[in-house]
């Protein structure tokens, strides 16, 4: 059986609670070593950005949910890296403990998006649709728009199967940095669907919901591939739903 690969240290994780909270009790110091090894081979660890002052036999982790604040969450961090090491305690037993570490935020592996009007073209969504995401169903490709319109309800307007939005973009210039664009469902050449982007340039006519698939008891999945004409009478039925 394959060993799961390691995943980010969270305070969510029992392990992690304990080293915050200083509750491990070693008898010895090797012990503690052997622990810190366990550890490692758990979470993740950081490389990059080490802090050259951490003690050489410290595990360096990013904790998703360490030691954020409000300012931090305002910030876009979901997280904070920290040294993980071992101390003697007055008792005689050892210990696990945690050293919170500052580390610039593009560094961190995971961060909340900032709330902006406008989308960019890093957008989760956006990014999937430029690179030619297929949907199986209507139902599939129309869930990703509406949670366009439910993120950025001021700029944008939902037609059915088309989208107009207005994105972000560096690369556009500073004089007009935002471009008005249509994403409108159409069925892909090898059969299920794809999100296709046109910058708008003329108003678009209003096109009804579509219908979702009912072959099935997930109503957003298709009973079996379809091809590309089935998919064009999908959407044309679509289409002409409330007319």
């Amino acid at each position: 059986m394959q060993k799961p690969e390691p995943k980010y240290a969270t305070t969510k994780n029992q392990l992690i609670q304990a080293i915050l909270g200083e509750h491990f009790r070693f008898a010895s110091e090797t012990q503690a070593r052997k622990k810190l090894e366990a550890l490692a081979k758990d979470f993740t660890i950081s490389t990059k950005h080490r802090p050259t002052n951490l003690v050489e036999d410290a595990l360096f982790l990013w904790i998703k949910g360490l030691e954020v604040s409000d300012k931090d969450q305002k910030k876009g961090y979901k997280g904070n890296f920290a040294g993980i090491y071992f101390k003697k305690l007055s008792t005689g037993k050892f210990t696990l403990y945690h050293q919170k570490i500052d580390i610039d935020i593009k560094h961190h592996p995971q961060q909340q998006r900032r709330k902006t009007s406008h989308p960019n073209w890093g957008h989760p969504i956006l990014r999937q649709v430029k690179k030619g995401k297929k949907y199986d169903s209507i139902a599939l490709a129309q869930k990703d728009l509406e949670a366009l319109h439910e993120e950025y309800p001021t700029t944008t307007i939902p037609l059915g199967t088309k989208l107009n939005i207005m994105v972000y973009s560096k690369a556009y210039g500073h004089e007009k940095p935002i471009k008005k664009h249509a994403l409108e469902i159409k069925a892909h050449q090898e059969g299920g669907f794809i999100i296709e982007i046109a910058e708008r340039t003329e108003k678009l006519k209003y096109t009804p919901p579509p219908i979702k698939n009912t072959n099935t008891p997930n109503s957003d999945l298709p009973a079996e591939p379809m091809g590309k004409f089935t998919s064009m009478v999908q959407l044309k039925r679509a289409k002409k739903k409330k007319k």
